[in-house]
């Protein structure tokens, strides 16, 4: 999510990348690389992608291979939030209240969705039905991490064109 500093969309979004390249801290995706490279276990993940400085706002999702090791970390610069009840996200906050712009005009549609079918069906993409599933979606993955099975489907414009492809 972009911060809603002036209320303008090109403003706050010069406004964020200022912000962003005058940081020291790490862009998100270095720190999730440095976690994937170091990280023995997940809680010491949990512990790096909620306490690492990072140069931008970004929302993590993380799953361990024990049952109950999913959460959704949203992260500011220095602070952070965790919901350890889901491990679902979009493109808006959902811990913070802070006004910042959501990414997408069905982003908190899309969590509630993805909340509410959460466990449902296993894998077998029950999920994965409007408004999660629209013109933007070009990839949905399911993963079980205890297995190593990963499950994928490929999206265009229009909806699903792939067959289920597992992988493990």
């Amino acid at each position: 999510p972009m911060a809603r500093k002036t209320g303008i969309l090109p403003f706050d979004w010069v406004a964020a990348r200022i912000a962003t390249g005058r940081s020291m801290a790490l862009p998100p995706a270095h720190l999730l690389r440095i976690v994937f490279e170091t990280c023995a276990d997940f809680d010491e993940a949990v512990d790096k992608l909620t306490h690492t400085p990072i140069a931008l706002p970004v929302i993590f999702t993380i799953a361990g291979t024990e049952p109950g090791q999913t959460l959704t970390i949203e992260r500011q610069r220095n602070a952070a939030r965790i919901d350890r009840e889901s491990a679902v996200a979009a493109n808006h906050w959902r811990l913070y209240d802070e006004p910042a712009r959501a990414r997408g005009r069905t982003s908190p549609e899309r969590a509630a969705h993805m909340v509410q079918s959460w466990n449902d069906d296993g894998m077998g993409f029950g999920w994965l039905s409007p408004p999660v599933l629209n013109k933007d979606t070009r990839l949905a993955i399911e993963c079980d991490m205890a297995t190593g099975t990963m499950h994928v489907l490929g999206c265009e414009r229009d909806g699903i064109v792939t067959d289920i492809t597992a992988i493990q």
